[in-house]
């Protein structure tokens, strides 16, 4: 079984105002992805260095890191264990190496489907613990 982790970051503006369309931005890939890396030999905090060194400049030790949720997802009969950090981060310029943070209304534009899973992640709505 592979193990997924991704990272939802979320960067908010010291600069607009709460309700501003530009106070909150997400991370994608330059794929429109949410940025993830697949679990190799390396410990869990090796590898989440590996995915942030990966898409940002700055030092990992900076970003205040959750765990947010866990799921298994059946990608054509492999089964993927992912696991979903968050970071939420004040704006920085140039932080990034590969992909962008994106207003809400360039997600729509770009025509990017979220699945409900990382939806939460980014409106910070967790998952009931009662069924």
């Amino acid at each position: 079984m592979k193990v997924k982790l991704s990272l939802v970051a979320i960067q908010y503006s010291n600069h607009k105002n709460y309700v501003s369309e530009d106070y909150t931005k997400v991370f994608f890939t330059e794929d429109n992805e949410i940025p993830y890396i697949i679990a190799s030999t390396k410990d869990e905090k090796e590898t989440l260095k590996d995915l942030f060194s990966r898409y940002f400049k700055v030092d990992y030790n900076w970003f205040e890191k959750q765990l947010f949720d866990f799921r298994l997802v059946n990608n054509n009969g492999n089964i993927i264990a992912e696991t979903v950090y968050i970071t939420h981060t004040p704006e920085v310029i140039d932080a990034e190496k590969n992909g962008s943070f994106l207003k809400f209304s360039q997600i729509h534009e770009r025509q990017i489907e979220l699945e409900p899973f990382y939806e939460r992640a980014i409106t910070g709505v967790g998952r009931s613990t009662f069924r």
